[in-house]
């Protein structure tokens, strides 16, 4: 997985994003992720086929039904949904993909990783998105600043 950098501020460069596994829970990752990436001046559209309005927010069951397509993909679903995740991104034709937001490639099924190479599919892994958000809350650009001391913030 080289020139995750690349892809990050890629990712970033995009207005609309999908954000995969959008949560019923008010105080869940997704939510932050989504009210973060707005408050950027990102669009997220939020994907959950089992949770048709997310708190007042247009919430889709399907990324196809999204219209018009979000440039890029945001994954945070549970490991056992990933592959499935990934597929309907595939499937949609999107070629800038984020999967999960900590725990890296280990957690990524080397199988999807193989597939986006063979798809096309520039694919980021092994970041917490909200480090790299340009306007990101401070706790989270001191998270990068830590994985920048440590060496493991990407160049």
């Amino acid at each position: 997985m080289q020139d995750q950098m690349k892809r990050i501020r890629k990712f970033y460069s995009k207005q609309h994003i999908a954000l995969v596994g959008y949560s019923r829970e008010p105080q869940s990752f997704s939510q932050a992720v989504r009210k973060e990436m707005e408050t950027a001046g990102l669009t997220v559209s939020g994907i959950n086929p089992g949770l048709p309005d997310g708190f007042g927010e247009r919430c889709y069951r399907r990324l196809c039904d999204v219209a018009p397509l979000p440039e890029a993909a945001l994954i945070l679903v549970a490991p056992e949904n990933m592959g499935a995740a990934f597929e309907e991104c595939k499937n949609s034709g999107l070629k800038l993909v984020w999967m999960g937001a900590l725990g890296g490639e280990k957690r990524i099924p080397g199988e999807i990783i193989a597939d986006a190479e063979r798809s096309g599919i520039e694919l980021i892994v092994n970041h917490c998105p909200l480090m790299f958000l340009e306007g990101g809350s401070r706790f989270h650009r001191f998270h990068g600043w830590i994985w920048k001391l440590i060496g493991k913030y990407p160049k």
